[in-house]
């Protein structure tokens, strides 16, 4: 099943870019389909009802969208949501009581006396804050980006002309790969200058931070 869930996610990347290359509409509800899957997998592998209730239902919407001719439409929606969960997910960590998410890598992959030094604890919460404002000013732009795509964006669908026109190879271009570039090259370029910022901090290559951060997982899903 912990394979599963990286197939299926890539298989929501690659039916969205064969939908913008022409493949056909439906690729994009498949595309979707296969995302939702990802995220509720460990609870349907549980047999958990809600998950399952869940899944029907989003197969149902998704079916319904491609047969109203507007099996676009999800495909739209999806990445606002995906960023706005990871923008939620950081953001949540830094409440009152809470361990900001990016303290708890340092936690499971350095041990806690990393964060014994006051600047890497200040480090590590501005780092969990960048990584809650970006993907989260990235959502809001993703969405209103699919208000404005013709002839088949969340407006359009609806008989609603946008402000603004956005076919939607534009739209693939600016959220897909211009988004998911940008929180790429935040990834690399902190951990790239991380020497220069926090001089005291363990180095890490990128391929050996992806190892401890796998290795280390079910460890900061449990902290």
């Amino acid at each position: 099943m912990a394979r599963s869930v990286p197939v299926l996610v890539l298989a929501y990347f690659g039916g969205t870019l064969a939908a913008t290359l022409g493949a056909g509409a439906p690729f994009t509800a498949v595309a979707v389909l296969c995302l939702v899957s990802a995220v509720l997998l460990p609870a349907l592998a549980r047999r958990r009802a809600a998950a399952w209730i869940t899944w029907l239902g989003a197969t149902a919407l998704l079916a319904t969208c491609v047969a109203s001719g507007r099996a676009r439409l999800p495909g739209y929606l999806a990445p606002p949501l995906i960023l706005g969960t990871v923008a939620g997910l950081f953001g949540h960590s830094l409440g009152r009581g809470h361990t900001p998410l990016i303290a708890r890598f340092i936690y499971v992959i350095d041990g806690p006396a990393a964060l014994d030094d006051p600047a890497v604890a200040r480090y590590a919460r501005g780092l969990t804050r960048l990584w809650t404002l970006l993907p989260l000013g990235m959502a809001l732009f993703a969405g209103l980006a699919a208000l404005c795509v013709v002839p088949d964006g969340v407006l359009a669908a609806f008989g609603i002309d946008p402000p603004r026109a956005l076919d939607a190879g534009s739209w693939s271009l600016l959220v897909n790969v211009g988004g998911y570039a940008l929180l790429a090259s935040a990834f690399v370029g902190e951990l790239l200058l991380r020497p220069w910022l926090l001089p005291q901090a363990p180095r890490h290559g990128l391929v050996d931070f992806a190892r401890r951060v796998i290795a280390a997982w079910p460890a900061l899903r449990g902290s």
